[in-house]
C-alpha cells in the first residue's frame, strides 16, 4: 500500500501492489475500509491505483474483487485518519505546515513563529481565536485526541514604536533595541525625527536626505517643488492667516505620488494676491 492511509473526506490516490489481484483488465471494485473506492485509475495483474472514496475514521482491511480470483483481501492495511490544514499569513512561519496527517485520537502541536520585529497578531483553530498567542513572538498550538479535520491559520504584524515607526524599519539603521528612544532622536541632525524620516521614507542617518522645498516659482500661478520619493504621496496646503487661519488644500493637489527622479512639483493655479504655503508627505 501506498500511502497506508488518507483523507477522511477522500481523494487519496492509493497504490496497491500484489499478487492475485486481476487478468489487468477485470478488477471490478476496491474497497478501503469497506468504502469502495470512488474510482479505479488503472490495473494490471499486480497493480492497481485508485482514488479514495470519502470513509470513517478507522484502520480497515483493504478488498479488490475480480472476475478473475474473486476477492484479494489485506487486513489492517489502510486508515483514514484526521488531516488538520496549517498555514501562515505574513512575516512569519507554522510547522509543521500544509495538510499534516495525525493518527486519529492522537495528539499534534503546531509551532507559529515570527520573524524579527514583528509578532503574532491571531491565531484561529477552527476559525476560533486562540488569545493566549496574540502578541507573542512564538507560539505553540496544541491538539488533544484529535478525532477529526480542522484548521489552524495564523498572521503577523510589524512590531510598532510608540509613536508608529515599525521596528524593523529602525533596525534598518542599526537601532535594535530602545525604539521609543531611536524613533524620538535627530541622529543626523537634519531638524527631522527618525518617525518623521520614516514617514518621508527619508534616510535618518544622512543629513541630506530630507523632506524639503527645493525651490518656489510665482508666474500666472504658485510652484512648489519638493525633493520626494515614489514610495510616499504629496499635497499642497494654503492658507491666507499664518498667526489665525486655518489651513486648506489647494483643489487637485492632494495625494499625489511622488515621482522616480526625486523631484516633483506642486501647483497652485489660483493667482492669489497673498498666500502662504505647506507641502505634505504621508505613505499611500
Amino acid at each position: 500500500m501506498a500511502p497506508a492511509s488518507g483523507k477522511g473526506s477522500g481523494g487519496t490516490r492509493v497504490t496497491i501492489t500484489g499478487g492475485n489481484l486481476g487478468d489487468g483488465v477485470d478488477i471490478t471494485d476496491v474497497s478501503l475500509c469497506d468504502e469502495s473506492a470512488a474510482e479505479i485509475v488503472s490495473q494490471s495483474a499486480t497493480q492497481v491505483v485508485v482514488v479514495s472514496a470519502p470513509g470513517p475514521f478507522t484502520l480497515g482491511d483493504v478488498c479488490v474483487k475480480s472476475t478473475s480470483h474473486g476477492k484479494t483481501m489485506g487486513f489492517n492495511l489502510f486508515s483514514y485518519n484526521p488531516f488538520i490544514t496549517a498555514w501562515a499569513a505574513g512575516q512569519g512561519t507554522i510547522s509543521p505546515s500544509g495538510d499534516v496527517e495525525v493518527t486519529y485520537g492522537s495528539n499534534a502541536a503546531f509551532t507559529a513563529s515570527a520573524e524579527s520585529y514583528y509578532h503574532i497578531t491571531s491565531l484561529l483553530t477552527n476559525g476560533a481565536a486562540d488569545g493566549a498567542a496574540t502578541g507573542r513572538a512564538a507560539y505553540t498550538s496544541r491538539w488533544q485526541n484529535v478525532m477529526a479535520d480542522g484548521t489552524v491559520a495564523v498572521s503577523f504584524a510589524e512590531n510598532m514604536a510608540p509613536l508608529g515607526t515599525p521596528e524593523w524599519w529602525l533596525a534598518r539603521y542599526g537601532w535594535t533595541n530602545d525604539f521609543g528612544w531611536w524613533e524620538t532622536n535627530d541622529t543626523d541632525g537634519d531638524r527631522f525625527f527618525a518617525w518623521e524620516e520614516r514617514m518621508a521614507d527619508t534616510d535618518p542617518t544622512d543629513s541630506g536626505s530630507c523632506f524639503r522645498v527645493t525651490g518656489m516659482n510665482r508666474a500666472d500661478s504658485f510652484v512648489v517643488g519638493v525633493a520626494c520619493t515614489n514610495t510616499r504621496i504629496y499635497g499642497l496646503g494654503c492658507t491666507t492667516n499664518l498667526i489665525q487661519g486655518a489651513w486648506w488644500p489647494v483643489a487637485g493637489q492632494t495625494g499625489i505620488p511622488g515621482e522616480a527622479d526625486g523631484f516633483m512639483e506642486l501647483v497652485d493655479p489660483t493667482n492669489a494676491g497673498s498666500r502662504s504655503y505647506r507641502a505634505t508627505v504621508e505613505p499611500p
